[in-house]
């Protein structure tokens, strides 16, 4: 299973169950697939935890 530690100003996001995600430093931009659906978020940094 994948987890994914998002970082963001207001804390720390665990979500699970990621199948796959992608990340730029530059923008902050993160976008990463759970289950059927896609997400985007902005962040500080995104950690993959490989349990």
């Amino acid at each position: 299973m994948r987890i994914l530690k998002i970082k963001t100003k207001t804390g720390i996001k665990t979500v699970y169950n990621v199948t796959d995600w992608g990340w730029s430093a530059e923008t902050g931009d993160l976008y990463y697939r759970s289950g059927k659906e896609l997400h985007h978020k902005y962040c500080i940094s995104a950690e993959e935890i490989i349990v």
